[in-house]
């Protein structure tokens, strides 16, 4: 499992890490100090704890843009599953 702590408070972040730690002790925990830095990462993360109120952007807007970014990369994944070239079901069963 991999999870991302976003927060602009250093204190805040190596708190939630350890938190996390306490809890699930095989996990890759990935540390941010804002929204931009994260999403300029481009990386995926199985759960994403993000601070509301940051200096940039807010923890919401980073959720909007990584939902923005699923959701794209589902239409792309579906419109390319009705191409004949590719109908094979082993391609994207992950995604649809």
């Amino acid at each position: 499992m991999k999870i991302a702590v976003c927060d602009d408070d250093m204190a805040t972040r190596e708190h939630i890490v350890t938190l996390i730690k306490e809890q699930i002790r095989d996990t890759a925990v990935v540390t941010f100090a804002s929204g931009e830095e994260m999403l300029k990462a481009k990386e995926d993360f199985d759960i994403s704890f993000l601070d509301v109120k940051m200096k940039e952007l807010s923890g919401i807007d980073v959720a909007k843009e990584i939902q923005r970014f699923y959701q794209a990369l589902y239409e792309i994944c579906k419109e390319w599953r009705h191409c004949q070239c590719l109908k094979q079901d082993y391609l994207f069963p992950y995604i649809l």
